[in-house]
């Protein structure tokens, strides 16, 4: 802050302190109190330091202040004694994690009744928070004295994690929560920590906030906690005993049942139990691809399966991760409870949008067990497979695909499921998997995609009676023409013969040659009608210039010319060395083109100085002219004829004297003298040596000019001073 660079002592505060019953109430009124900690003021740190000023201060950020102030006033002391006990000062630190009193004073307000006030509870929590989190000024001894003496005191409270998570839906102690367990530094004292906290049975306790008799506050506030307590322990280099415990099949099946218990009437239980899920698939594995894209990259038009080279052999099946592992064989117990959400979601209010109600809403319940779903297929393991394959998923989800056209969030889960059981169907040797089987013939995908198109089709044709309008296109259309690609590039025979045993080959091979390939046409035309990469000079010569702006009209033709003759003659012939130095070539070719001439560019530069002097003419202002009496264009045009007149001989002889005349217009005065050649050779001169008096002899130090030298009484003193004595002058 500002007041951090201003160490100036007060001397108000000064005075205030000389007081002898000066009272914290009346110092916490002084404006540049905050600045004078700041900056070190002795005296007013001994006195915040005294054992009583303490208890108050601490006792401010605490307590409930009283109801007859003022709204402005009420907090504005709890503030500043915030401000001071996190002020960053070791002193503070120290004296406060000392004090076993001053420490179960702050500990108490965690004993009162839920909930708690947010303000009192933010002083407390960052009060605390800078006893356990190292500041980046602190003394590393500093700080663990200070740290080592709050946990050993946390420790010695039975009920702390107890009071903790029972004000867990107040943010400021959730965070409070975290730094005890992510922001501790060294690695014995975070040992000591997580074995504690492991004692205490934290991560069992914080999972039971999942119940569904809790609030929406606490469900949030308890996935969080096991997110960023997963997140921040599998960054370290070992695997503590509280990430173990994190990660059991004991914790994920607890989660499970608290989150997807029958009759459970709130979202947010549902949602914080699907979040905990995601994390605990979210593994850093090479090995574990849920974090890539299932599918390839769809072209447009898509590729012929039958160019796709095949190997004949079937791909390893990846290593799962042992916590991805234990997930997939606790949810797979729990899918039923997962697909009773999804047809049967807890109740929400109807949405009313422009285009119409939506009763009942897709819910944000429903979206995140689609993602979860779409999450575990991507692990590609048999154990999901056969579940998605035994409660028809591909049906609910294609089903809501239709049912929700606006939903794009929907839409995208939805793709990246088919793609993700679809992404090893195009072998045509392999055995066509039971899952790809199911979703061709039991769910009957291209005839839904088929008939979701042809819904779009007839509601585009149709007008809305009260908008007066036409209907808009479906959302999904966009995500449906996805996804016929994707099933078009991955067209197996084995799915073809399927289709086609079904009565369903030939209106899907008309939809893939008639709209689908009208589509991916119009998709692969550029905007401006071809790549830029690949435009031509032709393409820009009939940029329009105007009559004023004929030299840069002729400039822009020779040179788009002078481009496309450089082109044709350096990418004729483009394979193996020969494309780098005919790259190089062409390059050089822009530098060297002949017509493109100095002479051009020094009638572009005249012309654009006949402007300037002209606008100079317009201010009633005479034009801008050197002191030898020529103008600017008439300067530089009398230049380039020297210039190109004399020959290199002539201009190693005259380089000196053009350097003076072209620097005549910079003198000062109507005869200048140069005083670097006014004066003869010296002996200093003769001998290698630098001589300012020689070389200065002549300068008016006055600013009457050069010529008239020095006065005559400073002219005879130098002429009559003897060697030492004009040496020590010239060194004065």
């Amino acid at each position: 802050m500002f007041w951090k660079m201003n160490h100036a002592s007060s001397a108000q505060i000064d005075t205030i302190l000389c007081k002898d019953d000066l009272t914290l109430s009346e110092l916490l009124d002084q404006e540049s109190l905050l600045q004078e900690v700041v900056s070190q003021n002795k005296k007013l740190i001994d006195f915040l330091l005294r054992g009583d000023i303490m208890e108050e201060l601490v006792t401010l950020i605490t307590t409930e202040p009283p109801t007859h102030l003022p709204e402005k006033e009420r907090y504005k002391q709890a503030h500043i004694a915030c401000e001071l006990l996190t002020s960053e000062m070791p002193v503070f630190n120290e004296r406060l994690a000392s004090d076993q009193t001053l420490l179960a004073r702050l500990y108490a307000f965690l004993q009162n009744a839920h909930p708690l006030n947010p303000l009192l509870a933010s002083f407390f929590s960052r009060t605390l928070g800078v006893l356990i989190a190292r500041t980046s000024e602190q003394h590393w001894y500093s700080y663990q004295y200070s740290c080592l003496q709050v946990i050993e005191f946390l420790k010695s409270q039975e009920d702390c994690i107890e009071l903790f998570l029972r004000h867990l839906s107040t943010s400021a102690i959730m965070d409070l929560l975290l730094k005890l367990v992510t922001n501790i530094e060294g690695q014995e004292i975070k040992s000591n920590v997580f074995t504690w906290l492991d004692e205490k049975q934290l991560i069992r306790q914080v999972c039971g906030k999942l119940d569904p008799s809790n609030s929406a506050d606490d469900h949030d506030n308890a996935a969080q906690i096991l997110i960023r307590i997963m997140d921040s322990l599998r960054r370290d280099d070992e695997r503590s005993l509280l990430l173990q415990t994190t990660e059991s099949e004991e914790t994920i099946r607890l989660v499970l049942s608290l989150g997807l218990s029958p009759g459970s009437s709130r979202e947010s239980g549902v949602t914080s139990c699907v979040e905990v899920l995601l994390q605990l698939l979210d593994v850093n594995n090479n090995n574990n691809e849920l974090n890539k894209d299932p599918g390839p990259e769809l072209k447009y038009p898509p590729e012929d399966p039958a160019n796709t080279p095949d190997t004949g052999s079937t791909p390893p099946e990846p290593t799962l991760n042992p916590v991805v592992d234990k997930v997939i064989a606790v949810v797979v117990e729990f899918m039923p409870a997962l697909h009773e959400f999804l047809t049967n979601p807890p109740p929400a209010a109807p949405i009313i949008l422009n285009s119409g109600i939506i009763d009942p809403p897709l819910g944000f319940t429903r979206l995140s067990i689609i993602k979860l779903l779409r999450t575990l297929l991507s692990t590609q393991d048999s154990r999901i497979h056969d579940t998605f394959v035994s409660f028809n998923t591909f049906s609910i989800l294609m089903d809501l695909f239709v049912q929700y056209p606006g939903n794009n969030f929907l839409h995208t889960e939805v793709e990246k499921c088919v793609q993700c059981a679809l992404a090893e169907s195009n072998s045509s040797k392999a055995p066509l998997p039971e899952l790809v089987s199911s979703i061709f013939g039991q769910t009957r995908l291209t005839s839904r995609l088929l008939a979701a198109y042809r819904a779009n089709e007839e509601s585009e044709g149709k007008t809305n009676e009260e908008m007066s309008r036409r209907n808009s296109r479906k959302g999904y259309m966009g995500h449906l023409f996805s996804i016929a690609n994707f099933v078009t590039v991955h067209l197996s025979p084995a799915i073809e013969d399927l289709l086609k045993g079904a009565d369903l080959w030939t209106p899907w091979e008309e939809f893939v040659s008639g709209p689908l390939s009208k589509t991916n046409d119009l998709h692969a035309k550029c905007l401006g009608g071809i790549h830029p990469t690949l435009s031509t000079p032709d393409n820009n010569l009939d940029v329009p210039f105007s009559e004023d702006q004929a030299v840069f009209a002729a400039d822009f033709t020779s040179s788009q010319a002078a481009t496309k003759a450089s082109n044709n003659s350096t990418y004729a012939n483009n394979e193996g060395e020969e494309f780098g130095s005919n790259l190089i070539d062409a390059v050089r070719s822009q530098f060297s083109n002949d017509d493109i001439t100095f002479n051009r560019n020094e009638e572009l530069f005249l012309k654009l100085c006949d402007e300037n002097l002209s606008d100079e003419k317009n201010n009633d202002e005479s034009p801008l002219r050197f002191n030898n009496g020529l103008s600017m264009p008439q300067y530089w045009e009398k230049k380039w004829n020297d210039i190109d007149s004399s020959s290199d001989e002539e201009e190693e002889e005259e380089a000196p004297s053009a350097i003076a005349s072209s620097l005549s217009y910079l003198s000062l005065s109507n005869n200048p003298a140069d005083p670097w050649s006014s004066a003869g050779l010296t002996n200093g001169e003769q001998e290698g040596w630098a001589d300012f008096d020689a070389a200065f002899s002549s300068f008016d130090v006055n600013g009457a000019g050069v010529e008239g030298g020095l006065p005559s009484d400073l002219t005879s003193t130098t002429a009559s001073a003897t060697p030492q004595q004009q040496q020590d002058q010239s060194n004065t």
